[in-house]
This record gives C-alpha cells, sequence and structure tokens, in this order.
C-alpha cells in the first residue's frame, strides 16, 4: 500500500459561538483521493466544519493545512456545494451556469461537453435554472464546480431535499465522478444510510467532539446486506 498523501489538515483547532464550544483542541487529517462522510446531529457543528476545511469560517485557534501549507482564505482548489436549489444563477443558462466557475478562477478546467457529458446534462443548455428540477439544478452546481478541476470538494447535504429515486441516482453519479476524477470529498449528511453508501471514513460530529470510523465495506455496497445493517446500526448508537 503507498504513503497517503494528506491533503487537508486541521491542527488543534477550537471553534464556538457564544457559549456554545463546538470543537476543542480538534486535529483531523484528511488524505488525497479520500472520500470522508460526516454526521451528525442538527446544529452539533456539522456544516461549521465543512466551512473550517474550506477556509469559510475561521477557527478561533489553530491551523488549516492545505497540501502542508497554512491557509486562511478560500481558494480555487476547494469548492463548497451547497443544499439549497437557489445556488445557481438565475439568469444564465445552464451552459453559462457550468462556465461561472472558469471565468472566476481563470483556470484552465475540462471542456465543458465532457462535463455535460459526466453529468448527464446534454439537451439542456440553453435552459435556464428555473426551468429544471431539483435534481436537475444539483447536476448542473455539480457540474460547475467539476470544470474547474479542483482537488477537494465540500458538499453540504446536496441531496437532502431530492426524492429517494433523485437522491439516489446522484449517489451513483457522484461516486462515478469520484472514481474516475479522483477527486478528495469531504459530504455532510443526516442520513446515515447514505454516509455508509459513500464514504471510506464516516466523521460522527457529538457534543464532546469527532468520532472517527473507518468503513469496512467493500464496493460496490448493497444497503440492504446483513453487513451494511449491522454497521448501520453501530454508527446509529454512536449519534444517539
Amino acid at each position: 500500500m503507498g504513503v497517503q498523501i494528506m491533503i487537508l489538515t486541521l491542527e488543534n483547532i477550537h471553534k464556538g459561538y457564544g457559549n456554545q464550544m463546538l470543537f476543542r483542541n480538534l486535529d483531523l487529517s484528511i488524505a488525497q483521493g479520500e472520500f470522508i462522510t460526516v454526521v451528525g446531529r442538527t446544529g452539533v457543528g456539522k456544516s461549521t466544519l465543512l466551512g473550517i476545511l474550506g477556509s469559510f469560517i475561521k477557527a478561533d485557534e489553530g491551523r488549516v493545512l492545505f497540501q502542508g501549507k497554512a491557509v486562511s482564505k478560500p481558494d480555487k482548489e476547494r469548492v463548497i456545494i451547497f443544499q439549497t436549489f437557489d445556488q445557481l444563477l438565475p439568469w444564465r443558462r445552464v451552459s453559462e451556469n457550468i462556465l461561472f466557475s472558469l471565468e472566476q478562477t481563470r483556470k484552465e478546467g475540462f471542456d465543458i461537453q465532457e462535463v455535460i457529458k459526466a453529468l448527464h446534462l446534454e439537451g439542456t443548455q440553453a435552459l435556464y435554472p428555473h426551468q429544471l428540477s431539483g435534481g436537475m439544478k444539483q447536476r448542473v452546481a455539480m457540474a460547475r464546480a467539476l470544470i474547474a478541476k479542483p482537488q477537494v470538494l465540500l458538499m453540504d447535504e446536496p441531496f437532502g431535499s431530492l426524492d429517494p429515486n433523485t437522491r439516489s441516482a446522484l449517489q451513483r453519479e457522484l461516486l462515478r465522478i469520484w472514481e474516475e476524477y479522483r477527486l478528495t470529498i469531504i459530504f455532510v449528511t443526516h442520513d446515515v444510510t447514505e454516509a455508509l453508501l459513500l464514504g471510506d471514513r464516516t466523521l460522527i460530529v457529538t457534543d464532546s467532539g469527532i468520532e472517527e470510523i473507518p468503513n469496512p465495506l467493500g464496493r460496490p455496497r448493497d444497503k440492504e446486506s446483513i453487513n451494511f445493517r449491522m454497521f448501520e446500526s453501530e454508527i446509529v448508537q454512536y449519534i444517539k
């Protein structure tokens, strides 16, 4: 097994809001190409953790390292995708929304036709966001993030508002894209089943800190299997 290269590292992170301390002395290392899922109760700090990893939220103490160097501001290599469907620019067509990230980062990204094909967006290029379903809007958001060739995708419950069939389809698409492009993904979700279907490792955020649980299940994963259900029950106990 090769040496793992750490792409993101948190060192001695402290973060709180008012009288609520979310993280104390938090250390975390994420390897290049790893798929991390983050679960926990509402309000326990999952989105805050994601924001710190992307430098969108500043820690009270400690350091964030990206590829071994301390960072304090967002950059074009760490891109975030939200749950909300209104993250697209409503006055821009699908193709223009996708190209927006290249305009902002001025990077040499992927060819737009490659990205459209990868996200199954053929035939939608001339449409506006209001003409799309929620699932298609999330595909466009993923395409906009992917086209600029980021090294890290930070995903804040991106499938949480979708119907079960659309959610399952986008889970499969995300895994395929992760495997093809070897991105590092940190994916926040309330859904333990989703976390275990997707992640190499699950971070369980609790009032007392973060518990790291490696995923022992091979790929592809069957959520109806006995092993999956047993492992799922174990994770649920941590969250309670």
